[in-house]
């Protein structure tokens, strides 16, 4: 009986796995759907769940890509705890001098920021574990461009390469012995500006690589092109279109 069970569960993983970036997209796109326009926190922590776990099947790695985003997390904490400050729905939980520093309703504003960011990063990373080839073809089979996929996925790969140019600059500050935490914030501002003009000076340099690369492969030479990759949609893509379609229609009709 479990070697059934366990042969079930495994093949449920490979279909899965195998998941065609357009249904992986789709489905993505119909969680981000509900956690910007539902308010229930019930409901966007399903979401937030299902996000999770339908990550986990087809092969991404959620916890890795919220642990690469912790400091941004930081910030968007710390965002959440300024709402849930200033907005003064709800019971009150803190008071000071007659004045209301914290309610239930702050405290539900501030977790309903960090769990639609939650869902957005992990259906980033969804979507990012199909790969850039796949991810491009799937955006030019669902007759987008291929000019603006393209352009899309390009402007994705740019983001991480000019935070690590951005890191580089801050070790090769740090290792000239110089502390950024002892330097005044005004000080440091223009510390940080400086070393901005030298990753959107390497950024520019890398794009006018690329162009002058894919010129020579004669990008744009006709109106489409062809591909290595050929995606195929398969019943189990289908039926994933459909289940998570008809899930955020459903909570959206629930919401309102």
């Amino acid at each position: 009986m479990n070697n059934n069970k366990n042969k079930n569960i495994n093949k449920t993983k490979n279909i899965l796995t195998e998941a065609d970036p357009r249904a992986v997209i789709v489905a993505n796109a119909a969680l981000s759907l509900v956690a910007l326009f539902t308010r229930d926190l019930i409901i966007i922590t399903a979401a937030l769940v299902c996000a999770a776990v339908f990550a986990g099947f087809i092969g991404a790695d959620p916890l890795r890509a919220v642990i690469k985003l912790r400091h941004f997390f930081v910030v968007m904490a710390a965002t959440a705890v300024l709402q849930s400050v200033f907005n003064k729905s709800g019971a009150v939980i803190i008071q000071a001098a007659g004045v209301a520093l914290l309610t239930s309703g702050g405290l539900a504003g501030g977790a309903l920021v960090m769990l639609r960011m939650g869902i957005l990063v992990i259906s980033g990373a969804a979507i990012a574990s199909r790969g850039p080839r796949k991810n491009i073809q799937a955006l030019i089979r669902l007759k987008i461009p291929y000019e603006l996929a393209f352009m899309t996925y390009t402007a994705i790969y740019f983001i991480p390469l000019m935070a690590r140019e951005m890191q580089d600059s801050l070790i090769a500050v740090q290792l000239r012995g110089i502390d950024l935490k002892r330097i005044p914030v005004r000080k440091r501002a223009g510390v940080y500006t400086y070393l901005l003009f030298p990753a959107v000076s390497s950024a520019i340099v890398k794009a006018q690589d690329l162009a002058a690369s894919i010129e020579l492969r004669g990008f744009r030479a006709y109106p489409e092109r062809t591909s290595l990759t050929v995606l195929r949609m398969r019943a189990a893509d289908y039926l994933i279109i459909a289940l998570f379609a008809c899930g955020a229609a459903a909570a959206l009709i629930i919401n309102n």
